[in-house]
């Protein structure tokens, strides 16, 4: 019989009339999955109308028909949602807790972006409650303020992203961004890449953004998927770039960049966050400006093949690796 595991996201969950549970990425279903083969998983999170795409099985809704005093939580990421959600459990249903948090983004500095200085004295406020009550796994060891022992590389990456990889078309600068569309994330850099008129020989293909959200404005070098959950469809996507941007002002361990890698696709990061290349080939820094973003590109162009060669030699994190090493961290 499995021991039962309380997973707290802040992620909103959609349910349809047969009882199916749908997240709003596969981000929630990969994590899930890794604790799926030793504990029976009962979810603490929000919940949407909205059908989600991601369907997540064999996974229950916690109630109070599934409370026990003594619990195991996994929490995702520390938000309002999920600490307000660990107080209610401690302090008011007196449960006995003992567990996890899993940090994948620089709390500290995301806060501060997103609030000011308020913003960081909130996290930190949070964050020395939580970290009394779990022990903390990160995906990085850059972020502010946090010493863990246990670091994870999270990733999506199995054999099919490493097979029958298509040739990359040379003939203009071909960018691909896939994520959110936030300030921290780089959406005005975004933004203004959509206005830019001064260079016109790229295309540049988003996924995860819908075009409403650039506003009116017709700009025929972009393309936007949405979101999109299939993942042959994900790397047909990959596919079709020959650079990936990765615009991010903070990041933890993103997953994009592996899977642009996987498929030997140069990606571009801006110097803010250039922890992330962790002594791989094939990432690029450059500084935050278009004149710079265009120069970078055009010398990958230029040196496609070599730079492509020496990505083979990257290591790939994968799928498998993470969720192993996220159940043997937690049971």
């Amino acid at each position: 019989m499995k021991n039962n595991i309380y997973v707290i996201t802040n992620d909103k969950i959609s349910e349809d009339d047969k009882g199916n549970l749908f997240g709003p990425n596969n981000d929630l279903d990969n994590i899930l999955n890794s604790l799926k083969l030793k504990f029976e998983i009962f979810l603490i999170s929000r919940k949407i109308k909205k059908k989600n795409k991601f369907q997540i099985k064999k996974v229950k809704i916690f109630s109070k028909k599934n409370f026990q005093k003594n619990m195991k939580i996994f929490m995702i990421s520390l938000t309002p949602y999920n600490f307000i959600s660990l107080f209610f459990l401690i302090y008011i249903k007196r449960a006995n807790i003992n567990g996890h948090i899993y940090l994948r983004s620089d709390g500290f500095l995301e806060y501060k972006y997103r609030y000011w200085w308020f913003g960081y004295f909130a996290y930190y406020l949070m964050f020395s409650f939580v970290k009394r009550k779990l022990e903390i796994i990160s995906c990085s060891d850059s972020f502010t303020n946090i010493k863990s022992k246990d670091i994870v590389y999270p990733s999506e990456i199995d054999d099919e992203w490493l097979l029958n990889r298509e040739e990359a078309a040379l003939d203009k600068v071909r960018f691909l961004y896939v994520g959110r569309f936030t300030f921290d994330k780089g959406g005005s850099f975004l933004r203004k890449l959509f206005l830019e008129k001064n260079y016109k020989n790229f295309k540049f293909e988003i996924a995860g953004i819908e075009k409403k959200t650039f506003g009116k404005n017709e700009n025929s070098g972009f393309n936007f998927y949405g979101v999109v959950s299939e993942k042959k469809e994900m790397i047909r996507i990959y596919d079709k770039c020959n650079i990936f941007l990765l615009p991010s002002l903070i990041e933890g361990f993103p997953k994009v960049i592996n899977e642009s890698l996987a498929r030997l696709r140069p990606v571009i990061i801006f110097n803010e966050i250039n922890y992330v290349m962790n002594s791989r080939e094939g990432v690029f820094e450059c500084k935050r400006d278009i004149q710079e973003l265009f120069k970078t590109s055009e010398y990958i162009i230029k040196n496609y093949k070599e730079i492509q060669k020496r990505i083979l030699g990257d290591k790939h994190y994968t799928k498998k690796e993470f969720q192993e090493k996220i159940l043997e961290i937690v049971q």
